[in-house]
């Protein structure tokens, strides 16, 4: 049996995926330091074998299909329990229809969950929106209502992600 500890196979895997300036990169840097981590999966873009979320897109009306980029295994409490963390940022077109579609999913199935993180960074501070409470997404779901920015929405609801 050879001689090998996990976190340098997970260091090898990290150093092929990602840059280290990478959002990427900064979130499994992040996730992989905590003590309850166990495990990673890097969620595929499309295909039958991802997690995916589905959203309404406001401007057509259609189902679409987000693929957060990461999943997350923690131990907690003697249980496994997976948390999603995606650093797409909110310079995408589509995130506030896939914000909603965050909120909806954390509806069903925040339960099943550690935590669902969509993260972005705005003025160089790493902002996490914790979708999992429920408080939280009440919040965001008025803002979102109130036709408040995604941006303000982070500003407003978001934590520090690099210390939460």
């Amino acid at each position: 049996m050879p001689d090998w500890q996990p976190q340098a196979v997970t260091s090898i895997l990290v150093d092929a995926l990602a840059q280290p300036a990478a959002p990427g990169f900064l979130v499994l840097n992040i996730e992989l330091s905590s003590p309850s981590s166990v495990a990673w999966y890097r969620n595929p873009t499309g295909g039958d074998r991802g997690l995916c979320i589905p959203y309404r897109e406001s401007a057509t009306g259609k189902w679409a299909r987000l693929f957060p980029d990461f999943v997350f295994i923690h131990s907690v409490d003697g249980e496994l329990k997976p948390s999603i963390v995606d650093p797409h940022g909110i310079q995408l077109a589509d995130w506030r229809d896939k914000l909603n579609g965050y909120l909806d999913y954390a509806d069903k199935h925040s339960d099943r969950f550690r935590s669902i993180n969509p993260i972005t960074e705005i003025d160089g501070k790493v902002l996490a929106l914790a979708i999992h409470n429920s408080k939280t997404r009440s919040d965001v779901r008025a803002a979102l209502s109130a036709n408040e920015s995604v941006e303000h929405v982070f500003r407003q609801f978001g934590v520090d992600y690099m210390t939460s």
